[in-house]
């Protein structure tokens, strides 16, 4: 389970504010990272929330922009929703990065999807966007609902986790634009995330 609590130390309090069960791709699967993995990852976190090693994912979309401009990040939520479509109506997962927090109802720190423009998604991946400091999204009621559908999530902080974007940018695009990049593989992506260290990657085929 996940939980929320508040605490005071003097004079000492400690309540619990909601108990969430996680979701696990693999109940009771052995997934591990090693430090070789970690170094040549498409994208690692050492904060991730999830369990287990999905299979068949051969997808990307990734948000190009490295900063967030709050003019933009709407079109950016329904081009996200526009490629969402096509890969729901082939029943396809995908990993999705994109800079700030994803679902944020403020535009200035991330992109404003709705649970609809997103939902086949199987991987979410929030990196820190230049320029501000953006809290991860755990503890909102869209991300909770997020992860109780069955997604895993990665955050990519300053001090810890990386993302490949130039392998990302080498990668065959099988849509395009300036702001966003569909990546589709011959091979599956492998996603791992290891809920007893609270760790993740993307590796490479």
């Amino acid at each position: 389970v996940e939980i929320e609590f508040a605490a005071l130390l003097e004079p000492l309090e400690f309540h619990i504010l909601q108990i969430r069960p996680m979701f696990s791709w693999t109940a009771g699967a052995e997934v591990s990272i090693d430090e070789d993995e970690r170094k040549s990852a498409i994208c690692w976190s050492p904060s991730a929330l999830g369990h287990g090693a999905p299979r068949e994912i051969a997808d990307l979309l990734f948000v190009k922009a490295a900063g967030l401009d709050p003019t933009a990040t709407p079109a950016i939520a329904a081009a996200v929703g526009r490629i969402n479509e096509k890969m729901a109506a082939e029943k396809r997962g995908y990993v999705l990065i994109g800079p700030g927090r994803w679902g944020s109802a403020d535009p200035a720190l991330g992109i404003p999807v709705s649970w609809s423009q997103i939902s086949s998604a199987r991987l979410i991946v929030e990196t820190q966007p230049e320029g501000i400091a953006v809290e991860p999204s755990q503890g909102t009621h869209f991300f909770h609902n997020v992860i109780s559908a069955g997604i895993g999530y990665l955050t990519i902080a300053r001090d810890g986790g990386c993302v490949d974007r130039k392998w990302i940018a080498k990668a065959p695009a099988k849509e395009e634009s300036p702001e966003l990049k569909w990546v589709r593989l011959e091979k599956a992506l492998e996603v791992r995330i290891d809920g007893r260290k609270g760790e993740g990657a993307v590796l490479r085929p």
